[in-house]
């Protein structure tokens, strides 16, 4: 499994779920500031737009069982972050923030 595919479902899957947002609440334009970021990091994720603080958070995932879902969590809690109070110009912005989250926990 391709991590530029990974990474792309997850930021894709965020935008559809922020575009269904900015329909049923048109005017918080949060969600439609959210949706065209993250389907911006969703095109930069198919073309592999990202460096090697990728894998250190995969590696983390390896680490250990109750790692790996601290980096799911922070991962979950930053994508409902995205356009509301974080605003991620490149992937390498997202990952970089979910590290600092998790160097915090340890």
């Amino acid at each position: 499994m391709s991590t530029h595919i990974d990474l792309h479902a997850m930021f894709d899957l965020q935008a559809s779920l922020r575009s269904l947002e900015a329909a049923e609440y048109p005017e918080d334009e949060r969600n439609i500031v959210a949706d065209g970021l993250l389907n911006n990091l969703a095109a930069a994720a198919q073309r592999g737009e990202f460096t090697s603080e990728l894998v250190e958070l995969y590696t983390l995932f390896a680490v250990a069982a109750d790692t790996a879902q601290q980096v799911v969590k922070e991962e979950s809690q930053l994508l409902r972050e995205v356009g509301f109070h974080f605003f991620p110009n490149c992937i390498d912005d997202f990952l970089e923030e979910v590290l600092k989250r998790m160097r915090r926990q340890s």
